[in-house]
């Protein structure tokens, strides 16, 4: 039985007990038939549960006609300690939006749908975006085709399904619908539980920037509604929960979404299309990831690349080489602002989709999940993004794009300036570790945490072809620090955060 119904017949017998005490000192017809009517009530509710509940309700009346106040008692405690023994469950609703942001979720769904203690259903919730030509309203059942029953947006009511937990990965309320804003949910809830929908790198940031980063991981409208926050790992708490307000909500169980990702690099089962196969066919394959605002900011990306575009670069650097291919994942939002690219960002934009069409060696991701960009890449460009956390997630190399550090952090200016050519021309290895304290992402940095009484950020500094020179060497000399970061950044990584966070709730919430 739903928790809720049984919580509202608890209620109801309230109101019984005292029907039933007020019968005894003065009975009479009309209130015989109103507890007779109060009894069917409750018991077409249980009569699922245990058709014995027929009888029982049958034995008080009985007891009722012959106004024999001791078997009424008797006959009405039977009938209260049967509904007693009636097992709870709890409902729980997922609400995902986007279907790249499902895998964030699906390995709690799965622990919760598994367990007889729990009823679940999914909402995909409508989101609204802003584009140049307007708002856009974007809603796509994604789940149906994989065989996964879900709920239509307007067919579902808060108000009358009242569940006992619900689940959300979306905490910018602004782009939501106002039915599915964290804070109009939270009055129809016992628990509303926040899970990012994506990994996080966390390091150092700049003292003006430190309370913008704290907003978004820890003060956005879902994270102030929600009363759970589930943390990817304990030094993402420990980072972030002392400066948040809403830190003390926060729960270290790990991010599911690395379940997703264990999930298919276990199996090796992810999906694989024969147009990639063929174009990669034992090349050194790249996959690229760019934001969408890729075409409308100069990135530094190395000394020659400093008057063009670092797209074009990398773009040339794989057209050149027949041994490389290159998966580019462009942010879906590209191609919805394409409209609002003029004069050189338009010609660069219309450059790299011709080198896609002319070199059957890049591919063009527009599929759902990045899952198959990172598993067929041997390593990941990217800027900076939650993709970089994904890969190392899987201890993928990974070349960061960014910002360049000699105008953005001054406090390793010099350093920078005095030992740049020299980092450049010597061999990749340890004694090259620049110890940066800044969120940004410098140019060209394959990059980790290490943890000590601090976090420090660790960067190697090297030009993009000798990191695809390495690559097509076998070589990956940070790969032992990066388990080390990889480790130190998320709980739970092997396939455990789903099962993680049904038993938390259990023990700590429900019991």
């Amino acid at each position: 039985m739903l928790n809720k119904i049984k919580s509202q017949i608890i209620t109801m017998l309230d109101t019984l007990d005292e029907a039933l005490e007020y019968y005894i000192e003065s009975p009479s017809e009309n209130m015989f038939e109103d507890i007779c009517f109060f009894l069917d009530s409750i018991t077409m509710q249980l009569i699922n549960e245990n058709e014995e509940f027929v009888i029982l309700s049958d034995n008080i009346k009985s007891s009722l006609i012959a106004i024999e106040q001791e078997l009424i008692f008797i006959d009405y405690q039977v009938f209260c300690e049967k509904i007693s023994e009636v097992p709870i469950q709890y409902k729980v609703v997922f609400l995902p939006y986007y279907e790249n942001t499902w895998d964030s979720l699906e390995s709690v769904y799965e622990a919760f749908s598994s367990d007889p203690m729990f009823v679940t259903e999914i909402v995909i919730i409508p989101i609204r975006r802003n584009t140049p030509t307007g708002v856009e309203h974007i809603y796509n059942d994604y789940l149906s085709p994989k065989g996964i029953r879900n709920t239509h947006y307007n067919d579902y009511d808060f108000e009358v399904d009242l569940p006992d937990i619900v689940f959300i990965n979306q905490p910018y309320d602004g782009v939501n619908y106002p039915k599915f804003y964290s804070s109009n949910i939270k009055p129809f809830t016992s628990l509303l539980v926040y899970i990012p929908y994506t990994l996080y790198r966390h390091e150092y940031v700049e003292k003006e920037r430190e309370q913008q980063n704290i907003d978004i991981w820890g003060g956005l409208p879902g994270h102030t509604s929600a009363d759970i926050i589930i943390s990817q790992g304990e030094s993402f708490t420990r980072t972030f929960a002392q400066s948040s307000l809403n830190g003390d909500k926060m729960i270290t169980l790990g991010n599911p979404k690395s379940d997703f990702l264990w999930k298919y690099y276990k199996s090796g089962d992810w999906p694989r299309y024969d147009e990639w196969e063929n174009a990669i066919n034992g090349k050194h394959t790249f996959m690229l990831n760019t934001h969408y605002t890729s075409f409308y900011e100069s990135i530094w990306f190395n000394e020659t690349a400093s008057t063009t575009s670092w797209i074009k670069h990398l773009f040339n650097i794989i057209v050149n080489d027949e041994e490389l291919a290159l998966i580019w994942r462009p942010h879906p939002q590209t191609f919805l602002m394409i409209e609002a690219l003029y004069g050189d960002k338009k010609e660069l934009f219309d450059e790299c989709m011709n080198a896609t069409n002319q070199c059957n060696r890049i591919i063009i991701d527009k599929t759902p999940s990045v899952i198959s960009a990172i598993m067929y890449a041997n390593a990941i460009i990217s800027e900076n993004s939650s993709i970089i956390s994904e890969s190392i997630c899987l201890n993928k190399p990974v070349f960061l794009v960014g910002i360049d550090p000699r105008e953005h952090q001054k406090d390793i200016m010099n350093y920078y300036d005095e030992n740049y050519q020299k980092i450049l021309n010597e061999t990749h290895n340890s004694n090259d570790d620049l110890v940066l304290h800044s969120a940004i992402p410098s140019c060209g940095l394959d990059s980790f945490l290490k943890q000590g009484d601090s976090f420090e950020k660790f960067m190697y500094h090297i030009p993009i072809e000798k990191f695809i020179y390495d690559i097509k060497r076998g070589n990956d000399p940070l790969s032992s620090k990066r388990n080390e970061y990889r480790n130190q950044l998320l709980s739970n990584l092997e396939g455990q955060c789903g099962t993680a966070i049904l038993k938390y709730i259990k023990n700590n919430i429900i019991s």
